[in-house]
């Protein structure tokens, strides 16, 4: 059986939606371990590079990089992946290395906190047009996003 344009357009904006809801999950996650950080450390790590409200910026992009490292070495999804049912594999079914996650974590940290508005949108672009399981640090890492199969 054939789909149709309809259907195959449907299914993409499906998984570009759910991979912003996972990601606005994680980030979620993040920004409040982040704020517990600010507040029982002595220090700001944010504040002397970046200043007024991008104070837990410095403190978030670090949890955030090792959160995502570790969750997808180990687990291949993060929590948010997980409640939207995707997981990170790789392109050519290799392992999903620590070195890979740690990469492929940077590069989205990078684009999320520091250059978001503009590579965001180049990116969606890209992965409507390209190739809907991989975006710019997936390419890179040779990884892809799928939906995971669900067990009842």
């Amino acid at each position: 059986m054939k789909y149709s344009d309809a259907s195959v357009w449907e299914n993409n904006m499906k998984l570009i939606i759910r991979r912003g809801l996972a990601e606005l999950i994680d980030l979620t996650c993040c920004w409040i371990v982040s704020l517990f950080l600010q507040m029982v450390l002595p220090f700001n790590l944010g504040n002397a590079v970046m200043g007024g409200w991008m104070q837990s910026a410095g403190w978030m992009f670090i949890v955030a990089v090792a959160y995502e490292t570790f969750c997808d070495a180990v687990f291949a999804q993060t929590f948010g992946k997980r409640l939207m049912f995707l997981e990170v594999r790789t392109a050519n079914d290799l392992d999903l290395s620590l070195t890979r996650s740690l990469v492929r974590s940077l590069i989205k940290n990078v684009c999320i906190f520091f250059l978001y508005s503009i590579l965001a949108a180049f990116s969606m672009l890209y992965m409507a047009t390209q190739n809907l399981h991989s975006s710019f640090h997936d390419r890179i890492t040779e990884t892809e996003v799928w939906t995971k199969k669900r067990h009842m």
